[in-house]
């Protein structure tokens, strides 16, 4: 099922949106960076001053909820003050989706988690990355500020159950001038499971892959992170997914919302029972 299509109404924002302009090949290139591939190019649009990118509605069998888990995502990391791209119900066409705008600062660098920064990484589930990823930063203010912002978005993936989280969605940012690192403003957050499976836990990440061991070895080392997770319990994605549906004037009478509210209802229950047993 189309779920997007058949939750929004009359009172729903939409952004309708086109190219107003001609993006060159070197031009896309340029605006996506050393991530390019073909497949991008469809992705983006320049509409006035704005660049946007734009993730078209189709059907997912492997994750049917995907663009659905995209609000979700954006929506909890901004509970969490956490920098993340914010989403609006967009039309292409008669093409119906998600879009959001451009992040990217034109006075900042901007890195993949598959630069070659990262060869000094060891195995991609040893904790030992994480001072390796704070060795990039040059005051301790800043390496605390990685830290941070790591256990942040380590934490909102475990909560999510984030598949996806790969190399080409996930950037670091640095201020030339005072080369400060920090994350980029998240993006991406499709793709997500519904349950911690038979094999345990696994959510990919470029940094560090999180696995049934060392997240406890994350929770002993980093207590901030027991924390984190404690306020995702307090939280309920079907809470969170009603508060989204006012924000985006929603069909809450329908059956795409109710099949989505008691997906959401279901998932919070089984994780709240896996990560009261971490803690």
């Amino acid at each position: 099922m189309q779920y997007l299509s058949k939750l929004v109404t009359k009172d729903t924002p939409i952004l309708h949106l086109h190219n107003d302009r001609i993006l060159s090949q070197s031009m896309k290139e340029n605006i996506i960076g050393s991530c390019y591939k073909r497949k991008y190019e469809d992705y983006i649009y320049l509409y006035g001053t704005k660049l946007y990118f734009f993730k078209k509605e189709e059907v997912n069998y492997g994750y049917p909820f995907y663009l659905i888990d995209e609000l979700m995502g954006s929506f909890l990391a901004q509970k969490r003050n956490i920098r993340a791209v914010s989403y609006e119900i967009t039309k292409v066409k008669n093409r119906l989706g998600l879009s959001s705008c451009n992040f990217k600062n034109p006075n900042f660098d901007y890195y993949l988690c598959k630069n070659s920064l990262f060869s000094s990484f060891l195995s991609r589930d040893s904790i030992s990355n994480i001072d390796a990823l704070q060795s990039f930063a040059k005051i301790p203010e800043n390496k605390q500020l990685l830290l941070d912002h790591l256990l942040e978005l380590l934490a909102l993936d475990v909560y999510m159950l984030q598949k996806d989280r790969c190399s080409f969605n996930l950037q670091l940012e640095i201020d030339p001038i005072s080369e400060l690192i920090d994350f980029a403003p998240l993006y991406d957050f499709s793709n997500c499971a519904d349950c911690v499976g038979l094999g345990g836990l696994y959510i990919n990440n470029p940094i560090i892959v999180i696995n049934d061991l060392n997240i406890r070895q994350l929770l002993k080392k980093f207590p901030q992170l027991k924390e984190i997770f404690t306020f995702y319990l307090d939280q309920k994605m079907s809470d969170s997914w009603i508060e989204i549906c006012n924000r985006y004037h929603f069909n809450q009478d329908c059956f795409a919302y109710h099949q989505i509210l008691e997906y959401y209802k279901t998932k919070e229950e089984n994780q709240k029972k896996y990560i009261k047993k971490l803690l």
